[in-house]
Parts: structure tokens; C-alpha cells; sequence
């Protein structure tokens, strides 16, 4: 999709932007260290928390603007292993991150003395440390760095070991343990297309752990602007420096000890519920050019012997690649309705991609930008025109991200659940009535969701200013709380529209909500950092469209009109019948005309020139203009002695500068906040409140809303079922909404191996669970040995996908014979431990335990460990171990001191903390180990699809430790449900030879226990007891070889039994 980024960023360019980069930093002034500081007066302790007032202890200095005088220090003990220490301005006018971008976790209020960490500070000058409770080992200091904190330049700086182990500070590219010697990690969102080293990508993670063996702590600095962390080495210790461009310093410290410990409080209130569709593979369609492609994929899959449970769409479904069309060409809706149909007669699932520009297509009867003009909902220039920008419809705008928050709660009983303009439809039965009369309706941000007829009546009632009067509702309760605020007439008729909206948008938006659009079971979300071809300052982005030649045409002919979907579903043995219910809703979404649900309330069809429906246009008005919207919601312009295009801290981003190639930093967001916003505490007359901008980079949280108000979306329009949403862009706290892949790698060995270190980052460190690259390489040319070898890989990424630019060579991996089996091989494995990535990813969900593990997780103390990543553990107990060079048919891994086995042949290995050579690994392999101490519940074989999967039965593998223990787990639902009727929650216990199931058994399921295999067992004559009953000799086979013992049991999952074996 990036095909003209080279001519973009040339050679030429990247050095004269790393020249201008480096005299902005040259510039002469005052060094950091001589600033004066703070001085800690009026210090107030409780047996749980600490506040005083910092005062600045000298001169200023005005290194990047003038220091502020006065400062507030907060700090609590809210939990036993977390201490909360925020800095804020005196007057608390600063921006802070919303709760709305990412919910605070409650406060215990633990007492210090049952504390795991401490805080201590010294007064004057101020500075402060956090111990580790009874060694006082010190884990922060920031000591002889005074703290600086001007308008838009914070910074604070500990000391840090010699030669620490630092993880974390995401995203990037590069090795899982960070550099520590004159390394910068910069966080700024941006569109990082072949993903380069050293370079700020798409997601901004601004937490570290620090690994010692004597323990594991984090930091977590909550904080969503622009900022460099540097990592520096001295003679005898080395620091980390955080150069912030805006906010406030609200730091969470996490005692840990371990370093699962530290990621299970890392996002603090974690909701990762895994849709059993999300947990396995399928392809992205980028090389299918129409509807005719993407079914001859499908069926080219099967015919292959290739599971494939999921097909992606990319942008080119599309009518000239604008959002919310269809092209009635290359995908004519009724032909795309019924592949979609029959992959759900095979049990097969569909997802399309979404962009959040919008085309700016200004009286073409595009529906989805005029009526978000009308309601102004786009981003704005400081002189209140659309903010403009180029992505693949050319010339688009820009959905705001940043919510009123009384818009969040009362718009939430009109949502159709379409937040941001930013979701594909899927078609469901259910009428918006019923889900508002359930109480199932989300939260969501603004008027852009309401139809005309809804959005004239308000508009009137806004004008009129007189009080609605309707039954109560929780929303309006609480705006008639907040309307007791003394507000000007205008936004007293705005919060009125509000009440209104609440009322009438229930039954308005219940009409307008028929299931018309495309049955989608997930959404896959791009180019959301906001991304924008054009250069700053992108003066003139009609021409710069028409030089990038975009949108660009299409490389191929249509289908001939009327070309039938090649039938795929003839060649599926495991064929699903329609039930009587779900025949007639195909029906009934087969009766309906061509159109596609728009969330702007319009529809579009298979073009983009269809209009808005005759009812409609009759009753609407035309509204506020946008310079009105503006007028009303943004009551002063930036100031201008603000630097909100130009900092006077430049970050190291990439780009030239922050607006380059996204939304500008001026630019102003429909609740009156900039993307770059360093204002004091204004009104906004549209939420009728105050509210406190403060200093803010939305940049970096803009994919994180967007995440959200898709999740809601998704939520609405599939009640009742677990979401399945995949970003690029990400924030903490966005593995509590969806998931995340890595972006637009390249099909390169060293991409394949920082594929690696990039999903350990997300899946354990930053809470992502569901995470993974693109297989094979999204850019650039493939080639049968790295797609076969990542194949492999790609079966343990949590979220597998194989996908490739439109414009390279295709790589499905049917193409090659030993692609295919090395897919087969890999996807075996994968769908035979369904069940147990299934438990992970739950447990996951109820205390944060990372999915996946980096070595030294398993083993802190192992110094060998802290520096892997090339191997890890999938869940607690799997160890993957890649080959990872080119040619290459061995591979040298670590095993620490403990037992293992591999995973095919049952095979014990003993681990003596050294390194191993594997050999003679097939190009179609990938090396898999049992960690001993582990119970492993497996399906017995694979399937083509988990719907058929999960009618195989069971195995259970006991893989003891070296003390003969081993526990395991197994959670069972119906996969789909976001909050399941019956579940079935087991825990395994073997010690002394004897295997005990217990746990709740509610989930009715026809499979069985067919077999038991325990491992690493000694010849000789043995007897099995299952519950106490000696099992007939016939049903023990016993491999002298591997010393595995398979009993066979065809014990039924319906509640607890045991099996004993004695000798």
C-alpha cells in the first residue's frame, strides 16, 4: 500500500531532515543540569499518601520556556505493589490523559508500611527514589538531575544500574532488550511504512521494565505527547531521561517482584476476551483485485488442504478506495454478500479493512463527508477551514477523536454504534430499539451519528432553547446535574439538543437501523496515526493528489458483468446446514437493495454517487455550519506564542517535523482541543462545562480512540458476541479494546526475526495479547524459503495472518508445495493447542498473565535469558525456538537448567543452562518444546476450521518437572460469546503419579478425554487407575523410546476424575 513512500522519503531528504534535526538541538542554551529546580514545601503525610507544593529553588533558567513557579506533588500507595506519584501544574490546568483514553485503576490506599516499594524524597533540592521494601535496593532516583517543567518541555531523569537490562518504551524495531549506550527512543505515531530501526513507528508505550536478579519493577509514565527517553551509559552507572513535550509527569511505579507480576499491573484493568475466529489463520486479500479472486482464494485454500478460517479484505473493495463504498465493478454488493454468505455456511469468517480519512468530496453526494461537515466533526485549521490531507481517496479529512464528556454519555442512547465514522457495516436482526431497551448500547463521541430527521429536530430545539420534556433517563440524570453550571444561552440550547438527542435519537436511529450492509465478523483498522501522504505544511494537497496519483487506478480489468463467485462451498466436506432462523435473515439481508451502512446515518451504494434516501432529505435541516461548530466550540484561537508546529524541544521523530505526513498540530478537534495543545482552562460552550486542555499530543492517542469507538461499534452491531478488532496504531490500554499487528514489515530475514521482538513488546509488555506481524512480509518480494520458515513462526504469533502488498509478488502459501506443508505442519500444532491458547488468552483476561513469555520470565534468575529474542514461550509452558537465518537447517537455542520435550515425539531433553545445537530441521519445521511441569490439553488432530475442531477429542499430556509435578488448566465456552451461558474452568494437579481433574463443569460439550500420555515414564510393568478402577492392560501402550505411556480413557468432560499410575 506504501508504493510511493520511496519517492517520498528519498535518500536526499532523510539527511537534509537529520541535519535540520541536529542544529535545532545545537541551538545554544542553558544545560539541563543547571536548572534549579524545586524545593518541597507544605509536605502533608497520611499513613498512605504524601502531597506538597514544589517551588522553583532559584533563578529560571527557561531552557525551552519559562519554568513554572509552582508545582503540585501527589503521591498514594494504592495498591501493596503500586505507587502512584503525579507533578502537575498549581493550578491543574494542564491536559491530562481522559479516562475515557485510559481508566484509572482504584486506589486501595494500602498503607506504606505494607508496602512493597517506598517512596522517599529529599526536600531541597527536591528529588525523590523508590526502594524495594526490606533491601532497599534502589529502583528510581532522580538525585543530582533537578526537575524542569515548563510549558511545553518536562523532564526527569534516574540513575539506573551499569549495564541494565531495559525493556519496553515501544514501538520499535530493533532487539526485545534495549540499547543502553546513547540510545533514544522517541514516541511519536506515525506511519512507519518497512518499519525501520531506530525510528518512532506507529505506537506509543511509554512503560519500561527493568530486570535485575533480584527482581523486576516498572514504570509507567501516563503521558500521551511527543517524547524522547534516553538511555545513556557513564563510567559506573548508566540513566534514562524523559523529555516531554506537554502534559504532566504522572508516573505509576510497580514493585513486581517478578516480571510477570510487573505485566499483569501494567494496564491495570486488562479485558481481553479472545473470539475463538481471532485466535487463528487466514489471509489478507491485498492481491485479490475482485470479488472473483477472493473467492478462487478461499477455495484454492481448501483444494490445498490449507485451514483457513478467516478472509480479509483490504481497500481495494472500495469505490476509488473511499470509505464507506463499495465499487460495483470489481465488488458488486450482492456478489461480495454471498461469499460472505457461504463462508459462514462453512464456518468461515469475513473481515474488512477501514481508513479514518474521509474523502473530501464536497457536493458529490457523498454522504459520509457532507453530513460530517455539516455537523463538524472533522478536524479543523486554526482559521476554522477543513484541515486537509492525502491518503488513498486523495484529498481527505479527518474524523476528531477528542470527546466533551457529556457528548460520550448522552449521544451514547442514539449510537449505532459507529464511532468516528470509522466502521464497516455488518448485518444483523436486531433493531437499534431493542438494544437501547436492553441497555446495550456504548458509549459514543458525537452528532455525526445521527440521522437528518434527528438532527433537524434537534438543531430547532436548540434554537428555541426550550427545556424537553420526556421520561428520565440515566444520561439526561446526569446532564441535568451538570446543567446547574451557569452557561451562556448558546450552550444551553447545546446541552438542551443533548437532552433531546437522547430521547428521540432512540427511536430514530431503531428505524434507520435495518440490516442492509455486509455481515462482517471483524473490522481491521489502518493508517490511523493519522496518517497523511502530504509534507508539511501540504499547502496545496489537490495538486500534490493529482502528482501521487491518487487514488491510483486500478492494474487490471473488472470482472465481465454478471461473472458468477466460484462456487468454494461444493468443495467443503464439512458443510453446516442453515438453521431455520438464520436462512431467513440471509434472506432477509438478500432482499434488501445494494447499499452499505454509512455511520453518518447515510447510504451508500455501490458507488459513491448514490443519494441520500428521499425521507430523509425532506425532513432534515441544514444545520450549523462548520464555522458556527467552530465558533461555538472553540471559544479563543491557539495562541500564538505557543510552538504548536514547532516545539522548542524537537522529539527525534523521523519525519521532519511533527506534522509532517499526518494531522498538523495545529489543527483543532471538534471539543475545541488541538492535536498539539498547550491552552489554559477553557469553556466550551458545546458541552456546556469546562474543561482542561492543558498540554496534549493526541497524535499518539489518536488509533486508541479510534480502537475504542470501533470496539463499540462492533459491540452494537453484533450484540451479545465477543468483538474482534485488529489496529496499527495503539496507546496503553488498547489490548483492553482490540488487538494489534506490527505493521507494514518487509519480506526480509531480519524482519521475520524482529517479528519476534516486536510481538513479545505487545503481548508482554504493553498488553496487546493478540498481536502478531504479517507473514510473509507485507513489501517487498517473498520468497519460498522465508514464507515457508514464517509460516512456521506465524502459527505461535497470538494473531496469524498472511499478507502482502498488492504490488509484490503474491505469497499464499499454496503456491509453493513446501509452503503449503510447512502452513499444514504449523497450523496443526496451532489448532491442536486451541484450547490451551484459549485458556492463556482467559486467564489473560482475569489477572493480566502475559500470553506470551520472554525466557527470562519463566527464569529471572538465568542471566542467559535476559538478552533472547528468538525464542519464547507461548502460554506458560510452550517453547518455540525458530530456525532463523537464511539456508540454514539448525538452529542454536538456550535451555535453561530444567527438563523439556518436544513437542511431536514426546522426547525428554534436560536443559543445563547452556546453549544447544537443533539440526537437520526441515524447511516445512519449526522447533516446539513441552517446559516440564506443565499439563497440556491438546485435541487429538486438527481440522479445517475450529468449528470442526472443537468436535475432536481430547488428550491430555502430562509433562512432569524434575521434581515429577506438573499443573495445567483448561477453559472452555462457546467461543463466541461475550459473556458465556455455561463455562467449563479445569485445573489439573500430577504429583506422586497421580493426575487430578477438578474445577466447574458447565459447559456442555460432546467431546471426550480419549487420551492421557504422560510423559518421561520409566520402563517396567505399571497400573493405571482411572477414579480408583484398575484400566485393562490393552488400553496402556508404552514407547521405550520417547518413555511416553498413552492411556486410553474416553472419559466424557462432565466433572472431576482421576488417574493414578503406580508401579
Amino acid at each position: 500500500m506504501r508504493f510511493f513512500t520511496i519517492a517520498l522519503i528519498g535518500a536526499a531528504i532523510l539527511v537534509a531532515v537529520a541535519a535540520q534535526r541536529v542544529l535545532r538541538r545545537k541551538r545554544l542554551r542553558p544545560k539541563l543540569d543547571d536548572s534549579p529546580g524545586y524545593i518541597a514545601q507544605n509536605v502533608h503525610v497520611s499513613s498512605h499518601s504524601l502531597t506538597a507544593d514544589l517551588v522553583l529553588a532559584g533563578q529560571a533558567r527557561n531552557v525551552y520556556g519559562p519554568d513554572l513557579e509552582r508545582l503540585k506533588l501527589t503521591v498514594v500507595y494504592e495498591e501493596s505493589s503500586r505507587i502512584h506519584v503525579k507533578i502537575t501544574d498549581w493550578d491543574g490546568k494542564r491536559y491530562q490523559v481522559p479516562e475515557s483514553v485510559f481508566p484509572r485503576p482504584t486506589s486501595s490506599n494500602t498503607p506504606s508500611s505494607e508496602a512493597a516499594i517506598q517512596f522517599r524524597y529529599n526536600p531541597s533540592p527536591f528529588s525523590f527514589s523508590i526502594i524495594r521494601t526490606g533491601t532497599d535496593e534502589v529502583l528510581f532516583d532522580t538525585a543530582s538531575y533537578p526537575l524542569i517543567f515548563e510549558p511545553q518541555y518536562l523532564r526527569l531523569k534516574t540513575s539506573l544500574p551499569n549495564n541494565p537490562n531495559v525493556y519496553g518504551l515501544g514501538e520499535h524495531t530493533g532487539s526485545f532488550r534495549l540499547p543502553t549506550a546513547d540510545h533514544t527512543r522517541t514516541l511519536w505515531s506515525r506511519d512507519s511504512y518497512n518499519v525501520p530501526e531506530g525510528t518512532n513507528l506507529y505506537g506509543c508505550h511509554p512503560v519500561y521494565y527493568e530486570h535485575r536478579s533480584t527482581g523486576t519493577h516498572g514504570v509507567f509514565l501516563l503521558n500521551s505527547n511527543g517524547m524522547d527517553i534516553k538511555l545513556r551509559e557513564q563510567k559506573d552507572k548508566a540513566t534514562l531521561e524523559y523529555n516531554v513535550i506537554g502534559g504532566v509527569l504522572d508516573l505509576y511505579f510497580l514493585a513486581g517482584p517478578t516480571p510477570a507480576d510487573v505485566a499483569r499491573h501494567v494496564v491495570m484493568d486488562i479485558e481481553v476476551v479472545l473470539a475463538r475466529i481471532s485466535a487463528f489463520f487466514g489471509p489478507a486479500d491485498s492481491p485479490a483485485l475482485d470479488y472473483v479472486e477472493v473467492a478462487n482464494v478461499v477455495k484454492k485454500y481448501h483444494e490445498a488442504g490449507i485451514p483457513l478460517e478467516t478472509m480479509w479484505i483490504d481497500i481495494d473493495y472500495m469505490e476509488d478506495r473511499i470509505p464507506f463504498t463499495n465499487d460495483s465493478k470489481y465488488f458488486p454488493a450482492e456478489e461480495v454478500r454471498r461469499i460472505i454468505k457461504w463462508l459462514h455456511q462453512n464456518d468461515q469468517h469475513f473481515v474488512m479493512m477501514v481508513d479514518p480519512a474521509v474523502a473530501f468530496r464536497p457536493n458529490k453526494d457523498y454522504g459520509t463527508f457532507d453530513r460530517g461537515t455539516n455537523m463538524g466533526v472533522f478536524l479543523r485549521n486554526p482559521d476554522g477551514s477543513l484541515f486537509k490531507g492525502i491518503v488513498w481517496p486523495g484529498v481527505t479529512v479527518y474524523p476528531g477523536v477528542l470527546f466533551n464528556p457529556v457528548d460520550q454519555n448522552a449521544a451514547a442512547a442514539a449510537a449505532n454504534g459507529t464511532a468516528n465514522g470509522t466502521m464497516h457495516p455488518t448485518a444483523n436482526g436486531e433493531s437499534h430499539k431493542s438494544l437501547v431497551n436492553r441497555g446495550d448500547i456504548p458509549s459514543t463521541t458525537h452528532f455525526r451519528h445521527i440521522d437528518p430527521i434527528t438532527l433537524g429536530k434537534i438543531h430547532r430545539i436548540a434554537r428555541q432553547r426550550q427545556p424537553v420534556v420526556a421520561k428520565p433517563h440515566a444520561a439526561t440524570d446526569r446532564l441535568s446535574k451538570r446543567s446547574k453550571i451557569k452557561t451562556s444561552p448558546q450552550a444551553r440550547g447545546k446541552e438542551l439538543a443533548i437532552r433531546a438527542l437522547v430521547q428521540m435519537g432512540m427511536q430514530a436511529r431503531a428505524a434507520a437501523m435495518v440490516a442492509t450492509g455486509f455481515d462482517i465478523d471483524g473490522v481491521w483498522i489502518d493508517m490511523n496515526e493519522p496518517t497523511s501522504f502530504c509534507g508539511f505544511p501540504c499547502d496545496d494537497p489537490e495538486q500534490a493528489a493529482k502528482d501521487m496519483n491518487v487514488p491510483p487506478p486500478r492494474p487490471a480489468p473488472p470482472p465481465v458483468p454478471g461473472t458468477p463467485v466460484p462456487d468454494f462451498r461444493r468443495q467443503f466436506e464439512n458443510l453446516i446446514e442453515l438453521d431455520e432462523d438464520t436462512e431467513r435473515m440471509d434472506a432477509l439481508r438478500m432482499s434488501q437493495p445494494d447499499v452499505v451502512d454509512d455511520p453518518a446515518g447515510v447510504k451508500l451504494g455501490t458507488s459513491t454517487s448514490l443519494r441520500e434516501p428521499e425521507s430523509a432529505s425532506q425532513d432534515a435541516t441544514p444545520g450549523y455550519s462548520q464555522q458556527t461548530l467552530f465558533q461555538l466550540n472553540y471559544d479563543h484561537l491557539p495562541e500564538p506564542d505557543i510552538g504548536y508546529l514547532n516545539p522548542p524541544y524537537a522529539i527525534g521523530n523521523v519525519e521532519k517535523s511533527l506534522s509532517d505526513r499526518t494531522a498538523h498540530t495545529n489543527c483543532i478537534h471538534q471539543n475545541g482541543l488541538t492535536e498539539y495543545d498547550t491552552r489554559p482552562s477553557s469553556y466550551f460552550p458545546l458541552s456546556g462545562v469546562y474543561a482542561k486542555p492543558g498540554n496534549l499530543g493526541t497524535d499518539n492517542i489518536y488509533g486508541h480512540m479510534m480502537s475504542i469507538a470501533t470496539r463499540k461499534a462492533m459491540l452494537a452491531r453484533r450484540p451479545g458476541l465477543k468483538p474482534f478488532i485488529i489496529t496499527r496504531s495503539s496507546f496503553a490500554g488498547t489490548g483492553h479494546h482490540t488487538g494489534k499487528w506490527l505493521g507494514d514489515n518487509l519480506s526480509r530475514w531480519d524482519h521475520y526475526r524482529f517479528s519476534i521482538a516486536g510481538m513479545l513488546d505487545m503481548a508482554s509488555l504493553f498488553q496487546i495479547p493478540m498481536t502478531g506481524s504479517d507473514v510473509g512480509g507485507f513489501g517487498s518480494n517473498s520468497t519460498a524459503q522465508l514464507c515457508a520458515r514464517w509460516a512456521t513462526l506465524g502459527a505461535f504469533n497470538p494473531f496469524y495472518r498472511n499478507h502482502n502488498n498488492l504490488r509484490t509478488t503474491s505469497h499464499e502459501f499454496y503456491l509453493w508445495p513446501e509452503v503449503a506443508q510447512a502452513a499444514k505442519n504449523g497450523i496443526t500444532m496451532r489448532y491442536r493447542l486451541l484450547d490451551y491458547i484459549y485458556t492463556a488468552f482467559h486467564q489473560a483476561h482475569v489477572d493480566g498473565s502475559p500470553v506470551l513469555n520472554p525466557l527470562f520470565f519463566k527464569y529471572p534468575q538465568d542471566e542467559s535469558t535476559f538478552g533472547i529474542d528468538l525464542q519464547f514461550f507461548y502460554g506458560d509452558s510452550i517453547l518455540v525456538s525458530p530456525v532463523t537465518e537464511e539456508d540454514a537447517t539448525s538452529v542454536e537455542i538456550y535451555l535453561p537448567d530444567d527438563i523439556f520435550y518436544d513437542f511431536l515425539k514426546y522426547t525428554p531433553v534436560r536443559g543445563h543452562g547452556e546453549k544447544i545445537m537443533l539440526t537437520d530441521i526441515d524447511l516445512t519445521q519449526i522447533p516446539v518444546h513441552i517446559r516440564g511441569g506443565a499439563v497440556i490439553p491438546l485435541r487429538q488432530s486438527s481440522a479445517m476450521t475450529t468449528a470442526d475442531l472443537r468436535k475432536q477429542d481430547f488428550e491430555i499430556v502430562v509433562a512432569p518437572d524434575l521434581n515429577g509435578n506438573a499443573y495445567g488448566a483448561l477453559y472452555l465456552d462457546d467461543g463466541v460469546s461475550l459473556e458465556p451461558q455455561a463455562t467449563t474452568d479445569i485445573k489439573f494437579s500430577f504429583s506422586n503419579g497421580k493426575l487430578e481433574v477438578a474445577g466447574v463443569f458447565e459447559y456442555e460439550t460432546p467431546v471426550k478425554v480419549q487420551n492421557v500420555i504422560f510423559l518421561n515414564v520409566e520402563a517396567g510393568e505399571r497400573a493405571v487407575l482411572v477414579d480408583g478402577k484398575e484400566v485393562d492392560q490393552s488400553r496402556i501402550r508404552y514407547d521405550p523410546e520417547t518413555k511416553a505411556m498413552v492411556v486410553t480413557t474416553a472419559i466424557a468432560l462432565r466433572g472431576p476424575f482421576t488417574i493414578e499410575v503406580t508401579v
